[in-house]
């Protein structure tokens, strides 16, 4: 399972780059594996924009419908407002164990922290 997270750096942001992120992004899917998280810039503009996180799940088994993992990102000081689900775009990929493309929907959603 792996999800593309596009962010606006203009509203929120992860300390570190590339796999220094790793701390930040937090397995909640309730199955064990491999979880890597690293954040990229993808427009060439040396700002990180996305967020690459896959987790790969032992043989025979299979990540469970719903939340997936929790990312812990930092609101931008002076930003103009808050971020909205809709600030982020996500597309998800996933693939069985015999490496057949499996449908996946992928959503955002936004717990304020406390």
């Amino acid at each position: 399972m792996t999800a593309f997270l596009q962010y606006d750096p203009s509203l929120v942001s992860l300390p570190g780059h590339a796999f220094e992120v790793q701390p930040r992004v937090e397995n909640v899917s309730g199955q064990g594996g491999l979880l890597l998280a690293a954040d990229s810039d993808v427009d060439g503009d040396n700002v990180d924009e996305q967020l690459g996180v896959g987790l790969i799940a032992p043989e025979s088994r299979t990540v469970p419908s719903g939340a997936f993992v929790r990312i812990t990102f930092d609101c931008v000081g002076g930003a103009a407002r808050a971020p909205a689900p809709d600030d982020f775009a996500c597309r998800g990929e996933s693939s069985n164990a015999y490496g057949n493309d499996v449908p996946t929907v992928c959503t955002v959603g936004i717990t304020p922290a406390r």
